[in-house]
């Protein structure tokens, strides 16, 4: 029972940095072969990491696997905020799953070669709406919505 209390909490003191809209919100980076779902999991991060990037930059900067952006990309924006239960902080990029990267972790997965890009995991599926597609050479640029 205390262990809930103090997760509650906790999560109801933490203010998060990501907004609904602006360079701050959460956002979603799909390989073109992915498709475009109607929902998204996984790791997001702030769009304002993204900006000016080609997708072989972005794949870099995040530590995707080799290549998964060699065709380009596909940038999907949540359509609502996660509450403090559909999200937990996940440190930055440098840190593949939230924990430093060593001989035992996951290889498709190097660390992301920027220390202050910072990634959230979603623990469910949120709607998301497509923000934009890039071809390889494309840069991402902010988009309204």
């Amino acid at each position: 029972m205390a262990d809930d209390y103090t997760r509650e909490m906790a999560d109801a003191l933490r203010l998060e940095p990501f907004t609904q809209g602006g360079s701050n919100r959460l956002v979603k980076v799909l390989a073109i072969s992915d498709g475009v779902p109607v929902s998204v999991g996984g790791y997001v991060v702030q769009e304002k990491f993204l900006v000016g990037c080609t997708p072989p930059e972005i794949e870099k900067r995040l530590g995707l696997p080799l290549n998964s952006l060699a065709l380009g990309c596909r940038i999907l924006g949540l359509r609502r905020q996660p509450g403090p239960s559909e999200v937990s902080y996940e440190l930055t990029t440098k840190y593949p799953d939230g924990i430093a990267h060593t001989i035992l972790s996951d290889q498709r997965y190097p660390p992301g070669n920027k220390a202050f890009v910072h990634q959230w995991r979603l623990t469910g599926r949120i709607a998301a709406m497509l923000l934009c597609q890039l071809s390889a050479a494309d840069r991402y640029q902010s988009r309204p919505w």
